[in-house]
């Protein structure tokens, strides 16, 4: 049972792990817009 839960685990985490980086991307992409939009204000 424990390795069954272990593969599960595993499984959903390379599941969500290119959620997690699309999602860390587009906040970077929205910090860099939002200092873009800063410096054009500025």
């Amino acid at each position: 049972m424990v390795t069954f839960w272990l593969a599960t685990i595993g499984f959903v985490a390379l599941g969500f792990t290119p959620l997690a980086v699309a999602t860390l991307l587009n906040r970077r992409d929205r910090r860099s817009a939002g200092r873009a939009e800063e410096s054009t204000w500025n």
